[in-house]
């Protein structure tokens, strides 16, 4: 059992799919339980036969990208040059990496409550760390709201009126005001491992209702292992098993990929599976499979943020610096692979957050939900046995 938000996942952040949660427009009512952990996804398409009509249609994988690069990093680098080229400003790939922070939480907006995966973007993940480091305005050596796992918190998606959804969606994520360990918990606790902080608190059953507490001792899910990125093999095996399809289109029907005829030779040079109309080109790697999505259901709710300042990128510390850009104008010149990761901007971490829960949805059946608010339930503390007080306890 693991809870809160320790030091050595905070920096891990900074630098087959389990069940996730997705952030609803309005308010969306987490307890947040374990995490950050940090993940890069790359999104390729591909073509997949329908399994009822038998024919080929075009759908989207998913590559969980190392920190140190991959083979497609190359091909991003050369569409970014290609899209720069042609005069497109702030020109991104549709092979570049998009960012998310994964957390374990309770969803209290599921009429069966149980704990889920949640993908945050950027603003999320950064206003929820910052929540919990804030410092009580009447005693600074105690947090304002207590640690992470011992409220719930209220994220609020919300549409700016008059702006269209890809450019005026915006998050705001509070405490929940019914948080009975405002200002009870020392500052030292900040950061723990959950071992030394249950030994610190006399353990955590305290912080929680008696079904919260059921779910976390049934829990299995291991965060750290969903946010592993894939090894080299099996990225060559879910290119092999579901080449890059380089015909794949865009919702309005235009070219996914510019310059055709150009990105086929470096696709031919670098070695990477590609089709053109349902047949391998070329077949040289390893065998594999990869996770599917409905490109379909993938562009139906494609929702996109403002992109975030240069300022605010660099505020996160990644442990990896991004690439320089290239700045020659030239013709069809073929580059040297370039690994390079291109930190996530608003309009990709919403993208990606929609497309993560589009690939679950196609995979297995819908649920009906009502999009109904679950109700809070206060922690009820044991008053058999008092727990020492929190200031008398060795920080």
């Amino acid at each position: 059992m693991k809870l809160g938000q320790p030091s050595h996942l905070k920096e891990k952040a900074k630098g087959g799919f389990t069940d996730k949660v997705r952030l609803e427009d309005g308010e969306n009512i987490h307890r947040v339980i374990y995490g950050p952990v940090k993940v890069q996804y790359i999104y390729y398409p591909t073509l997949q036969r329908d399994n009822d009509t038998g024919e080929l249609k075009q759908s989207v994988r998913v590559i969980k990208r190392p920190q140190e690069g991959c083979i497609l990093d190359s091909l991003a680098s050369f569409e970014k040059r290609v899209r720069t080229q042609r005069g497109e400003k702030n020109a991104k790939s549709n092979l570049s990496p998009r960012t998310k922070w994964l957390y374990l939480v309770i969803s209290r907006n599921e009429e069966e409550p149980s704990i889920k995966v949640a993908e945050y973007p950027y603003k999320v993940y950064d206003q929820i760390v910052k929540l919990e480091a804030a410092k009580s305005s009447k005693s600074p050596n105690k947090l304002r709201h207590g640690l992470i796992f011992m409220y719930d918190l209220i994220i609020t998606k919300a549409i700016e009126k008059g702006k269209p959804r890809q450019f005026g969606t915006s998050y705001h994520v509070e405490v929940d005001p019914e948080n009975e360990w405002s200002g009870k918990i020392p500052v030292a606790a900040l950061g723990m491992p959950t071992e030394e902080l249950e030994e610190k608190l006399k353990g955590f059953e305290k912080f929680f209702s008696e079904d919260d507490w059921e779910l976390i001792e049934a829990m299995d899910i291991d965060l750290e292992k969903e946010g592993e990125a894939d090894t080299p093999e099996a990225i060559l095996s879910k290119l092999q098993e579901n080449p890059i399809y380089l015909n794949a289109s865009n919702p309005d029907g235009s070219y996914m990929f510019p310059a055709l005829e150009e990105f086929k030779e470096q696709l031919l040079e670098s070695g990477i599976e590609f089709t053109e109309s349902g047949r391998k080109k070329p077949s040289t790697k390893a065998l594999g499979d990869g996770t599917e999505k409905s490109f379909k259901e993938l562009n139906t709710e494609v929702e996109l943020e403002e992109e975030e300042t240069e300022e605010e990128i660099q505020d996160i510390d990644f442990e990896e610096e991004e690439a320089p850009k290239s700045k020659k104008k030239g013709r069809k010149k073929k580059p040297e692979p370039e690994p390079e990761e291109e930190e996530e901007t608003e309009e990709e971490e919403e993208t990606e957050e929609e497309e993560e829960t589009e690939e679950e949805e196609a995979s297995k059946p819908r649920k009906k939900s009502k999009g109904k608010k679950g109700k809070r339930k206060k922690p009820e503390l044991e008053e058999e046995e008092e727990d020492p007080d929190l200031d008398d306890l060795d920080w």
